[in-house]
């Protein structure tokens, strides 16, 4: 279900693959969500515990996390069409920036997509550079964003 959500919500060129999303689950299971109406999976959150300012490489499987981590990585987050406005994304985001404070991390980070940086600036998100350092594959228009938590 979180590849067909993933693909309503995102051109192809940023449609990653199942190996590639289900290996953020796998190393980290306790950061990753997905919400359900009565029927069916209608969204989902992939995060997990990183370190430093340099996203982890689009569409590529996560084989280990660092030892030390200092920053929650929102991976994806995605919302079908049918399930949008109803505050399921914010719920999503909640949980995990709560348990990001749990864990005693530092900051969030992401990648903005599809030109939503509005949407996370909303979360008090900021965009942040990373010198001599491009975002392969996601996408000409992405940026880098963090917050403190």
């Amino acid at each position: 279900m979180v590849v067909e959500i993933q693909s309503q919500c995102y051109v192809e060129d940023l449609i990653e693959s199942l190996s590639a999303l289900s290996s953020r689950q796998k190393v980290s299971p306790r950061t990753c969500w997905v919400a359900e109406d009565e029927k069916t999976v209608v969204a989902y959150l992939l995060a997990h515990p990183w370190a430093g300012d340099k996203p982890p490489s689009l569409n590529t499987v996560l084989r280990k996390l660092p030892q030390k981590t200092n920053v929650c990585f929102i991976h994806d987050i995605a919302v079908s069409p049918l399930s949008r406005g109803k505050g399921v994304a914010s719920q999503l985001i909640s949980y995990a920036l709560g348990d990001a404070r749990i864990r005693g991390l530092e900051h969030s980070r992401l990648v903005a997509v599809q030109g939503v940086e509005a949407f996370w600036r909303c979360w008090d998100y900021q965009p942040y550079n990373i010198p001599d350092y491009t975002l392969d594959g996601y996408g000409a228009d992405a940026i880098t964003m963090t917050r403190k938590l």
